[in-house]
């Protein structure tokens, strides 16, 4: 609220990104006075041995170079697509980006949420136990992140010609790849909080360096040859070879000894190859419902129905084959006990 209250004052975006880091610093002082009425009890006393801050430096620096090698992938996209392809390509990519970005936060939200039950799981229960667990949040992700994609394949049209207008749509072949961005983004996300809980940090240390710079090199090369597509494709590529391939091994080895990356592995591909029947099937459905209206609330109208289309569909499409998996009956006692709450 600052931010935008200063914005619209001063009409300066260079206002706008100096308050940042003094709005993150006065929410980190709030929470440092908050935290010390509320929990008077505790207080820092004593000094740790040397080996537990050598164990908590190495896990931090795992850490540090995941949180940069992430927020420096976003960043050198938009760079390398203004450098090479314009402003005006930059613009309309962003439309598109801040959409699955903004998907993206409100999926995270979910998985997020459930970090603390992990660690305590992984604390507490065994590696059989995790395992477990473990598949059947996948399943659940997994279909709900399908969903999503269905949705997308059908929406991502219709609503950048309802926001910014038709002259800023990107061709159908680039919209596709925007689902895919996000399916390939999202796939890794269990496996992820799974390594976060585990404390893995260490052990993933040099993956995230691989990525960063597996990531530019390809943006440099594809985008001189395929423009947007090339940059995207070089982004899902890392995520599916790098993120999700290197970093399920990393989980695999480390903790879930008694499992196989294999089978994950082919539950994933499974997902995807399922994924990919169900947004075809929504697309050739949603050829017969127009992308607009002839006024603003029409539009809002259709876009609507092929939502409800998508989602009909979507589950239609993955219900008969997930019910097939053995983990599909733990995903299921898994919703029931949410629902009971």
């Amino acid at each position: 609220m600052v931010q935008v209250t200063l914005l619209l004052l001063f009409k300066n975006y260079y206002v706008f990104c100096v308050v940042i880091p003094c709005i993150q610093v006065c929410q980190n002082i709030a929470y440092w006075v908050v935290s010390q009425k509320v929990f008077p009890q505790y207080r820092c006393d004593g000094k740790l041995p040397p080996e537990a801050i050598r164990d908590i430096t190495k896990r931090v620096t795992g850490l540090f170079m995941f949180r940069l090698s992430h927020v420096l992938r976003n960043s050198f996209d938009s760079i390398i697509l203004s450098a090479f392809l314009g402003l005006d390509i930059l613009a309309k990519y962003q439309n598109y980006f801040l959409i699955v970005t903004t998907v993206v936060g409100i999926s995270s939200i979910v998985t997020d949420s459930t970090l603390s039950s992990i660690g305590n799981s992984v604390a507490m229960e065994t590696k059989e136990k995790n395992f477990k667990d473990f598949r059947a949040f996948q399943l659940l992700f997994m279909w709900v992140v399908g969903v999503i994609c269905t949705g997308m394949s059908c929406l991502y049209q219709p609503f950048i010609r309802f926001w910014v207008r038709p002259e800023n749509l990107l061709s159908d072949g680039l919209m596709v790849l925007f689902v895919v961005y996000f399916f390939t983004e999202r796939m890794g996300n269990i496996c992820f909080q799974y390594r976060q809980a585990s404390g893995l940090w260490w052990e993933d240390r040099a993956r995230p360096i691989v990525d960063g710079i597996t990531n530019l090199t390809l943006n440099f090369i594809l985008v001189r040859y395929i423009g947007i597509a090339g940059v995207m494709l070089s982004t899902i590529l890392c995520q599916v070879c790098i993120d999700s391939f290197w970093g399920s091994g990393i989980l695999f080895k480390h903790y879930f000894t008694q499992a196989r990356q294999r089978t994950y592995l082919l539950r994933l591909l499974l997902y995807a190859v399922t994924t990919a029947a169900a947004c075809a099937a929504c697309m050739f459905l949603c050829r017969f419902i127009p992308q607009a209206g002839a006024n603003a609330f029409m539009s809002l109208v259709w876009m609507g129905i092929r939502g409800v289309v998508c989602v009909i569909v979507g589950n239609v499409v993955f219900f008969p084959v997930y019910r097939l998996l053995p983990e599909f009956a733990d995903a299921r006692r898994t919703v029931g006990k949410l629902l009971k709450r």
